[in-house]
């Protein structure tokens, strides 16, 4: 997770592939960090998945880029303006990937561009 926090100060936090059931927002440290500024501007996101098959570690993942610590939308938040998947190996690791962005998206229809 990429964010810029009130005090001006951009940081790139991470844990382990190892913690599965990990979420860097609740975690100790990024918890009692947070406390002491206003409020943080998220504007990059991995998330990563670890499985196994036939002995074999697989690891795809997806990156989330927002407009930016300002956000350049109407309401001033950030809007998703990329994705870049990755650790694909297999055709069935891509599909996983985008199964679990099409179960996470919300999309209003107005925000749709329409040609």
């Amino acid at each position: 997770m990429t964010f810029q926090t009130t005090t001006g100060g951009i940081k790139d936090e991470k844990l382990p592939r190892r913690r599965r059931d990990a979420d860097q927002r609740t975690e100790a440290y990024h918890v009692a960090g947070k406390e002491a500024v206003e409020a943080i501007a998220i504007y990059r996101i991995t998330v990563e998945w670890g499985f196994s098959e036939d002995n074999i570690v697989y690891t795809p993942s997806i990156n989330l880029s927002a407009s930016g610590p300002a956000g350049n939308s109407n309401t001033g938040d950030p809007v998703i303006t990329g994705a870049l998947i990755e650790n694909c190996v297999r055709a069935v690791d891509y599909e996983f990937v985008i199964d679990r962005l099409g179960r996470k998206a919300k999309l209003d229809e107005q925000d749709v561009p329409h040609s």
